[in-house]
């Protein structure tokens, strides 16, 4: 699992991790930004390091960071830094809450509830990320499978190489921003059958892309 990390502005970090259910029952999920950012991705800001780290071993740690990461990451504040919080009146017994945490886990997958497990308001179960995912990716496909228009190749690369490759990217990135018609909230969506359709073809796409590519090589 990859994220980045990066500071668009003073004092702000932004951290663009993967958006999926494993994502929205992070620690992470609390601070995400509005916004739909695209590709796959979800950003979040004005969290504690202790999150991210939380996120990091919820995919089994760290095996490589780079510099500037690694310094932007030491900048976040710390959950020690707040106001301790009061004593409570008496000691609760502890209780096992992995069976509540899964519960809620498959409640955000479905996207009926929140990140806490409070229902979502018939305003927010309105919103819908398919739709523009759709949109786009009509663009896209009418784009990447009309006759090929080589440009201007750069270095070592061909003009005609250098189309298929910027072919090859485009119907990716639109392919892989419509993995949202997995999700179970989507399964009665009017537009379902041609997010998976247009898939497809943008899959296709990419792999004819790729094997032109290999054959110029």
């Amino acid at each position: 699992m990859t994220f980045s990390v990066y500071a668009p502005g003073p004092r702000l970090t932004i951290v663009a991790a993967t958006d999926d259910a494993d994502t929205a029952g992070s620690a992470l999920a609390p601070y995400r930004r509005p916004g739909d950012n695209g590709d796959g991705l979800a950003a979040f800001s004005g969290m504690p390091v202790e999150a991210v780290r939380s996120y990091c071993r919820l995919h089994g740690g760290v095996a490589q960071t780079g510099e500037t990461a690694r310094i932007l990451l030491q900048a976040l504040p710390s959950e020690a830094d707040a106001p301790p919080a009061p004593a409570p009146a008496a000691e609760a017994p502890i209780t096992d809450s992995r069976a509540k945490a899964d519960k809620i886990r498959e409640q955000v997958a479905a996207g009926t509830h929140d990140f806490l497990g409070r229902p979502l308001t018939p305003e927010q179960l309105r919103l819908d990320d398919l739709t523009p995912a759709v949109i786009e990716a009509r663009r896209v496909a009418a784009e990447v499978e009309r006759p090929l228009v080589p440009g201007l190749g750069y270095g070592d690369t061909s003009p005609r190489v250098a189309a298929l490759e910027w072919r090859a990217e485009q119907a990716g990135r639109a392919a892989s921003r419509l993995s949202l018609v997995d999700r179970p909230r989507y399964a009665a969506h009017p537009l379902r059958d041609e997010a998976i359709a247009l898939r497809d073809r943008l899959a296709d796409a990419k792999r004819q892309a790729l094997a032109e590519i290999a054959r110029q090589a």
